[in-house]
């Protein structure tokens, strides 16, 4: 039997046992990716159209019965939820949140045990085709190339379309296969982190966060070996 975590965007969770997973649907009001985790477990992200607006589930897969694992799931406004869960006897937990939005909006999610982590490092509702990157696409935007301590250059552009403000963070290294650690900020919130790998023949990562309201917009990403830093020095705001 999953055990399964139900929170609000207040961040109350209340523990509900489950008699099946969720089922995959190739309906158009549901999104869904997944993943490998650092070491051996995998994960699951879930947003869905609910009556009371979005329901979002991460499910992590661990096969270790009896683990204790800290989760954090984010949405276009910042954090959704974040607590401890730990693993039924499959060695699975999965966590719920109703929110407002949509499930186009940018969903991730970060769970941490001991010795592993679990980043929805695409997330849903975003596209990170890397290849597709253009040195040029920030000149219609509002983006500003921030510093790097070596030879990579990091850029941050904000698109406003309404209420909702949509940044982009690339980053460009010297070769593809690079693995980073990235954080994107809204005021002193975080509106996404996570870990990316350079790739394509312009060895980039690129990643995408949506966020309603106003207040600054920085970023910035550190190479997983240390060996280099990158920050946006401007931040924007409305």
């Amino acid at each position: 039997m999953k055990k399964s975590l139900l929170a609000t965007t207040a961040g109350l969770a209340l523990a509900v046992p489950m008699t099946a997973p969720a089922l995959a649907s190739d309906h158009e009001d549901e999104a869904k990716t997944k993943g490998m985790c650092s070491v051996s477990s995998h994960w699951e992200l879930k947003a869905e159209t609910d009556d009371d607006g979005v329901k979002v589930e991460f499910e992590v897969d661990s096969r270790t019965a009896g683990q204790s694992w800290d989760y954090v799931i984010s949405g276009p406004a910042g954090e959704l939820a974040a607590g401890t869960a730990t693993t039924d006897d499959e060695g699975e937990f999965e966590v719920e949140v109703i929110t407002s939005g949509s499930i186009t909006d940018a969903f991730t999610a970060v769970a941490t045990t001991t010795d592993e982590t679990c980043d929805s490092t695409v997330g849903i509702g975003q596209d990170s085709d890397d290849d597709e990157y253009d040195d040029e696409d920030s000149a219609d935007d509002d983006s500003d190339e921030g510093k790097c301590t070596a030879t990579s250059t990091i850029v941050l552009t904000v698109d406003k379309s309404g209420q909702t403000r949509k940044a982009t963070l690339a980053v460009k290294s010297a070769k593809k296969g690079q693995k980073w650690q990235y954080k994107i900020k809204g005021g002193n919130k975080v509106v996404r982190k996570g870990s990316a790998k350079t790739k394509g023949k312009k060895a980039v990562f690129q990643v995408h966060a949506r966020t309603k309201g106003k207040g600054a917009l920085t970023a910035d990403a550190q190479r997983s070996d240390h060996s280099e830093e990158c920050t946006t020095d401007d931040q924007y705001d409305d």
